[in-house]
């Protein structure tokens, strides 16, 4: 609860993973799912209340390196592991890179 005037921010870090159990049937979904596997995201929140109205403003930050794992032997699509990814990548044949983005969030109420 916050005292008339208070402003607050607050900030969490979690690693989340963005699979699901079945192969998405959304073109959109399954684009999320196959470029980030896992990956990390913060969200911070400033807050405040100015009388009865308090408002959110709330940013979400993600970033992710398209890294592949020697030895790991998951199917990334059929006939597509993350192993023959790694070796791509270290015979220098692909390329890693990494994704980043935010998205912002505002709530008066």
């Amino acid at each position: 609860m916050l005292k008339d005037g208070d402003t607050i921010c607050i900030a969490s870090s979690v690693a989340f993973h963005s699979c699901v159990k079945e192969f998405p049937k959304n073109i959109a979904a399954a684009d999320w799912l196959l470029t980030l596997g896992d990956a990390s995201g913060a969200f911070c929140v400033i807050a405040s209340r100015t009388g009865n109205r308090y408002t959110i403003n709330g940013t979400y930050y993600i970033a992710d390196n398209y890294d592949f794992d020697k030895n790991d032997y998951n199917a990334i699509l059929p006939g597509l592991t993350n192993d023959a990814m790694f070796k791509l990548h270290s015979a220098g044949v692909a390329q890693a890179f990494c994704i980043h983005g935010e998205m912002e969030m505002n709530y008066v109420f």
